[in-house]
């Protein structure tokens, strides 16, 4: 008998999740027929980047692990509420509405953080893989929050945090703790 892999199909979930992504993308669009020029053009492609970006991690990690709990649906639903959030906060979201549409996708990205670093725990044997990612996710929320506290005069210092008089980058502090995650949870008992 051949060992033959069952089809991954969306759930509902992820389909409604699809649906309101594609409520921003109308919204985008929207923005882009009352100002057909170059500069409505480089807006639109401005906002659709973190859309796109933050759709594309979410679609990415439903593909490679196939979580259905409470909790990560509980997360979903998070999700779905900050992808509402950016939808409002696409008109003039570029200007007035551009703090909200960041924090937006910070929070997409930070509920993903959370996604990966409880499949790290879970399943032991992708932590590399959890690592490498939720660090770079956590980068991109933080330069998010960054950028919508500091939009006039943001500067990459900003980005670093003084603790106990030494300096450590938030970065190095964040890998401390997907380290110690993963090690406690791969070690065998």
């Amino acid at each position: 008998m051949e060992n033959i892999e069952k089809a991954r199909h969306a759930s509902w979930l992820e389909n409604f999740y699809d649906l309101i992504v594609v409520i921003v993308v109308f919204q985008l669009s929207t923005n882009l027929n009352h100002d057909v020029s170059i500069s409505g053009f480089l807006g639109f492609i401005a906002l659709f980047i973190p859309v796109w970006w933050s759709w594309m991690g979410v679609t990415f990690y439903n593909s490679r692990f196939e979580t259905d709990d409470l909790r990560h649906r509980l997360l979903t639903l998070l999700q779905m509420a900050a992808v509402a959030f950016k939808a409002v906060r696409v008109p003039d979201g570029l200007g007035k509405n551009s703090s909200g549409f960041a924090l937006s996708y910070a929070a997409i990205r930070a509920i993903l953080v959370i996604e990966y670093l409880r499949t790290g725990r879970h399943v032991p044997a992708t932590c590399p893989l959890v690592k490498r990612y939720s660090i770079g996710l956590f980068d991109c929320s933080r330069l998010m929050v960054c950028i919508c506290f500091r939009p006039s005069t943001f500067s990459f210092r900003f980005l670093d945090i003084r603790f106990d008089n030494r300096h450590f980058s938030t970065n190095d502090i964040h890998a401390e703790c997907v380290n110690k995650i993963c090690s406690q949870y791969s070690s065998p008992t």
